[in-house]
């Protein structure tokens, strides 16, 4: 009788320890699973930033073309000091 308790124990102490790592595996999955859609979004920001740098880089050149438009505009409306002003 005794040699057929301690199988029985035995197998309980292993669906146990079963069943332990079935719950780490499932909490590791569930963890993996959580970086892999971080990793998603923060390729996404990654990808969305580097849109706008090149954006802001664009306006950026675009903007001190308009100055220096608006400069030489400026400087041709400037009357000059031997020229009459216009009525």
């Amino acid at each position: 009788n005794s040699e057929e308790t301690c199988p029985v124990a035995e197998l309980k102490k292993l669906q146990a320890k079963n069943e332990k790592l079935r719950a780490e595996v499932t909490k590791v999955e569930n963890a993996f699973s959580d970086y892999r859609e971080k990793h998603e979004i923060h390729v996404g920001l990654v990808s969305e930033l580097g849109e706008k740098t090149t954006k802001i880089s664009h306006l950026t050149e675009e903007r001190k073309k308009l100055q220096e438009e608006l400069g030489a505009l400026q400087l041709s409306m400037t009357p000059v000091e031997d020229e009459p002003e216009a009525a």
